[in-house]
């Protein structure tokens, strides 16, 4: 008898579109970057700007990009008890799970304005000029 594992295959899915998602908004070296930190869990700036063979500046400035749309996380390990920045290392990693539900959270926000729209286009734009 066969069975369809559900969880693993939604899994799939949400990290695909998310993929997408970061190709079109970002471009293919975002997407690249994306890819690898999907692969790899957890890295350091400089080994992002190594594996994906993208320049220290370019790679900074998507990773900012990234982290800012929430579509990376940046996790802060420090190697002594009193959290100084130069002590500490900052690894970049994906959460798909969280990534995928402000992903979700985004789509209806723009149906409920399409719908705003669509209700009352007089109304439209819902901020005063």
């Amino acid at each position: 008898m066969y069975t369809v594992n559900l969880h693993k295959a939604l899994a799939s899915l949400a990290t695909a579109t998310l993929e997408s998602v970061v190709e079109e908004r970002f471009g293919s070296r975002c997407a690249r970057i994306f890819r690898l930190l999907l692969r790899k869990k957890h890295l350091e700036q400089k080994q992002v700007e190594d594996f994906a063979m993208i320049p220290a500046k370019e790679a900074k400035e998507m990773l900012y990009k990234m982290l800012s749309e929430n579509f990376v996380s940046l996790q802060e390990i420090p190697k002594t008890p009193d959290h100084a920045p130069s002590r500490t290392f900052y690894l970049y990693t994906v959460n798909v799970p969280s990534s995928a539900r402000m992903l979700l959270h985004r789509c209806y926000k723009c149906n409920k304005n399409a719908m705003v729209v669509a209700i009352m286009p007089s109304r439209w734009p819902l901020w005063p000029p």
